[in-house]
């Protein structure tokens, strides 16, 4: 059975808008990004995947690329400000349909989204407890509490970026690990948000 907190990782995680990340002091100067991340589950290997995540904050266009490796094989989400909603990619196949409920990249027209995990149900309390060095990189460390909707409570360190304002590394008690592995800064070239030209819409059942 997978947790609500599972849930969320496995989905990708929660997205924050461009507004988040100009809050974060000089994160308005970063013209874009990618990272470079893995969620391990110890419990249950079947649960683990591998994520890139390409994004242009200050760059043109103003666009997310997740490219994620899980049980399905390889899938592709993309959103840009220009465009309308969010699409899914199927690369082996090379297909491409638009984002479902549980695919939908969560923004707006005028944010761009990025990466940043964070409990399902109900937050009980969030402590900052140090900031810490990480990658060569300056992190708050957070320690959160939550309750899921079946109940059960969960507590979450979390090492949050102070210049990109995204996850670094977020643990469960052990059993679960998000953790990037690297971060490199700067504008994301445009073909990688673009949809290729030889894919095709899948059919719709």
């Amino acid at each position: 059975m997978i947790t609500g907190m599972m849930k969320c990782l496995l989905s990708c995680m929660l997205f924050v808008g461009l507004p988040a990340l100009a809050q974060a002091g000089s994160t308005g100067q970063v013209a874009g990004f990618q990272i470079h991340a893995k969620f391990r589950d110890r419990v249950n290997a079947s649960n683990c995947y591998r994520v890139v995540l390409y994004a242009n904050i200050n760059a043109v266009p103003r666009a997310v690329r997740e490219d994620s490796w899980k049980r399905n094989g390889h899938r592709v989400r993309l959103w840009r400000q220009d465009k309308q909603g969010a699409i899914m990619l199927d690369p082996a196949a090379k297909l491409w349909w638009y984002a479902g409920d549980s695919e939908r990249l969560n923004a707006s027209q005028d944010a761009v989204a990025v990466l940043v995990p964070a409990p399902i149900g109900k937050v009980l309390s969030r402590t900052l407890l140090r900031t810490e060095d990480l990658l060569g990189r300056k992190t708050d460390h957070w320690r959160v509490v939550s309750i899921s909707s079946g109940g059960k409570k969960e507590t979450w360190d979390m090492w949050q970026d102070k210049r990109l304002n995204i996850c670094l590394r977020a643990t469960m008690e052990s059993e679960k690990v998000y953790e990037v592995s690297e971060v490199k800064e700067g504008p994301q070239p445009g073909e990688l948000f673009a949809l290729p030209p030889d894919f095709r819409l899948r059919s719709q059942k």
